[in-house]
């Protein structure tokens, strides 16, 4: 392309025979040329190197397994800042009272977890004893991380469907039932 640094001998005959001002456009080309090839090869090669690193599953599961056991720390973090009474509970004020602080909304939020309304929050997260423990906070806050799977939604409906069809059953049984007698 650019005559391996002998334009000289290509150019000269030019300059002298026709007019000089053919070395400016020949001097143009050139770095044209020379830069646009660089700038290609040095771009072929970060897409090759960005594209080897994204594709490493071992550092991508090593990414997410560090972030995840930071969320875990930190929202231990939160649960022990929440805990007022320190017993290993997060009552229902305990709760409401530590998700109105904004660093605890603000992490929420960046966990992508919306907190519109803190009673169906609690009641998530409760195992059904009114107190929330911190396996119990921090396990549902991680479920409750960022947008729904679709995976998620499918069994969701599935077992919907499974349970509406279990109370047509049983519907059907009582009305035979009471027709009977």
């Amino acid at each position: 392309i650019t005559h391996s640094g002998s334009w000289r001998a290509v150019v000269r005959p030019i300059v002298e025979r026709v007019n000089a001002w053919y070395a400016v456009l020949f001097l143009t080309y050139i770095t044209l040329v020379v830069f646009a090839v660089i700038r290609i090869v040095t771009a072929l090669f970060l897409k090759e190197t960005l594209a080897s690193a994204a594709l490493d599953s071992d550092m991508v599961m090593e990414d997410n397994r560090r972030a995840a056991l930071e969320a875990q720390m930190k929202l231990e973090e939160l649960f022990r800042a929440a805990d007022d009474d320190g017993d290993g509970h997060l009552s229902p004020d305990e709760f409401v009272e530590a998700l109105s602080l904004p660093s605890v909304q603000g992490f929420l939020q960046s966990m992508d977890v919306s907190i519109r309304d803190t009673g169906p929050l609690f009641e998530i997260l409760d195992d059904g004893d009114g107190l929330i423990t911190i396996t119990e906070f921090c396990k549902g806050l991680l479920q409750l991380k960022g947008m729904a799977r679709a995976l998620d939604i499918i069994v969701l409906q599935r077992e919907n469907a499974k349970v509406l069809r279990e109370c047509r059953e049983m519907h059907a049984h009582l009305q035979t039932f009471f027709t009977l007698r």
